[in-house]
């Protein structure tokens, strides 16, 4: 099981990348046409038994865990409370946050509290039941 993950009871989905030329890196946040989950790959191994980058590279085969009860993922320079919504860019590479914004993605509650200067924090991930947030 992945460092990020907290639990045992997970959904995912398979996908080859045909999205993106650019990798995308284990544990990072992806939206996956209306699925934002947290990309997991294999450990992969060069010719030579070496452990190679954790990538899924143009044209490779992820995993992308959208349903988790206890999930680590990049969180923004806020602090946040077990119960808070949490929001998501849809940018890879952002972090989350707390602190709504037109445009953002709900995408579960906070369950761990996290301090500003965390750099990760724990959540209830329903990526296969987010929205896009608009204004009111």
């Amino acid at each position: 099981m992945s460092q990020f993950l907290e639990t045992t009871e997970w959904a995912s989905l398979g996908f080859t990348n045909t999205y993106t030329s650019t990798p995308i890196a284990d544990g990072f946040l992806y939206l996956l046409e209306d699925t934002v989950g947290v990309c997991m790959v294999a450990d992969k191994f060069t010719q030579q038994g070496v452990m190679d980058t954790l990538d899924v590279e143009w044209n490779e085969d992820g995993v992308l865990i959208y349903q988790a009860d206890k999930i680590r993922v990049a969180k923004a320079a806020v602090a946040m409370a077990p119960g808070q919504a949490v929001y998501w860019s849809g940018v890879y590479g952002a972090g989350v946050t707390n602190v709504w914004a037109s445009g953002l993605y709900r995408i579960g509650i906070c369950v761990k509290e996290a301090a500003a200067a965390d750099a990760d924090v724990l959540i209830h991930l329903e990526g296969h039941m987010v929205t896009q947030e608009a204004a009111p």
